[in-house]
């Protein structure tokens, strides 16, 4: 573990770890398949706790955007705190900047499709401007919640997107 906590990886790969009380996962990859990689983990919130973290997580406007069915106020709230755990863990290691959610607009939430999309506040994307072009994964499994980002490698980002 590096003095930020971050977990170490030896080198040549890349990976992300994340865990809940009953639950561990971990995704590697190597350097030429993946720059970065970002996982969560999260159980379905209780409503109490969606709402006490609602204003934390969100914006009104993007309460206002995505909350519409399938999406109900717990789902989405631990959805979206999801997401954005993904994208600080992929993207940290890569800018070596402490961001908040408020900097991470989650878009587009693609249940059936397994994707999200997102933008970022013009401090953070100015740091790695090619991020937040690249899709989420996002698959609610019974009550639990999984979210996962890869960055390519910035050589091949052009050739893939």
């Amino acid at each position: 573990m590096a003095a930020d906590r971050s977990p170490l990886w030896p080198a040549g790969f890349v990976g992300s770890i994340t865990h809940s009380q009953d639950m561990a996962f971990a995704a590697v990859a190597r350097t030429e398949q993946a720059q970065s990689l970002g996982l969560d983990v999260e159980r379905l919130m209780p409503p109490e706790t969606a709402l006490e973290l609602a204003s934390i997580v969100a914006s009104p406007a993007e309460y206002a955007r995505l909350l519409q069915a399938p999406w109900d106020h717990p789902l989405l709230t631990t959805v979206l705190f999801s997401a954005k755990e993904t994208i600080f863990k992929c993207l940290y290691p890569v800018i070596k900047r402490q961001f908040d959610f408020s900097d991470v607009v989650i878009e587009s939430l693609d249940l059936r499709g397994g994707t999200f999309t997102f933008s970022l506040s013009r401090a953070i994307a100015e740091l790695h401007p090619p991020a937040a072009r690249q899709p989420g994964r996002l698959a609610i499994i019974a009550d639990v919640v999984h979210t996962g980002l890869m960055l390519v490698p910035a050589g091949d980002f052009n050739a893939r997107y």
